[in-house]
């Protein structure tokens, strides 16, 4: 198990540009399930091209550049402080939890990534003042993904409900798309429509497993609470 930094610009995810320090000589090895991949103020843009799995994947503050991903990578966690994650369709794959921390994300639609919760046990999105881009809950039935930090929770993007529960835990959910999707089985979903300006819904996060039906925000702004 080591912390493994991206020292190159521009290069493949599998490329000899990985170092056992920040900044550092290159040569360390294409991090692994065990490990955990780095990007920092050192690191420049990164092509993911094909299928990875790590211990842990870390934009750290300091990342500015842009980490492009064409094929799925499945982490046991991700944390979120820098930079920008774009794809074309292709999930991050978390098995434990995900922090998004201010300094990450803008409405930009190459700031992209779909961002998967799959854990069979309860996982926690940690917020912090960043912008997610897409989520999707596909947690096992019987367990819980829950937010916890400081703060509402925004997305650039949709948030998609599959299975399991969702637990906003009081947090505002905050979807700031041109348009933002909301997608839930409709079973389970109840809506509190008090309009104004912006108007506003309270959700109850507990879902079965029943289809998958879409509702289409096109307001500029919506926040989600709990009842």
């Amino acid at each position: 198990m080591a912390n493994k930094y991206w020292v190159g610009a521009g290069a493949s995810f599998n490329s000899i540009y990985w170092s056992l320090t920040s900044g550092g000589s290159s040569g360390a090895g294409v991090p692994d399930s065990l490990d955990t991949a780095l990007y920092d103020r050192s690191s420049g843009s990164c092509a993911v091209d094909a299928s990875t799995t790590l211990g842990n994947l870390t934009l750290c503050s300091d990342y500015t550049a842009t980490i492009t991903y064409t094929y799925p990578i499945f982490t046991n966690s991700l944390s979120l402080a820098g930079g920008l994650l774009t794809t074309s369709d292709r999930s991050i794959h978390v098995y434990g939890d995900v922090s998004c921390i201010a300094g990450f994300g803008n409405y930009s639609p190459t700031n992209n990534a779909i961002i998967a919760m799959e854990g069979s046990w309860p996982q926690t999105v940690v917020t912090l003042g960043g912008i997610l881009p897409h989520l999707v809950i596909n947690n096992d039935s019987t367990f819980e993904v829950s937010v916890a930090g400081t703060g509402d929770l925004f997305f650039n993007g949709d948030l998609v409900i599959n299975d399991g529960t969702f637990n906003s835990s009081g947090h505002n959910l905050a979807l700031l798309g041109t348009p933002s999707n909301l997608y839930q089985p409709p079973s389970s979903f109840n809506v509190d429509f008090t309009w104004g300006i912006m108007p506003s819904f309270n959700v109850d996060f507990t879902w079965g497993v029943v289809p998958i039906v879409s509702a289409d925000f096109s307001w500029d702004q919506i926040f989600v609470t709990p009842e």
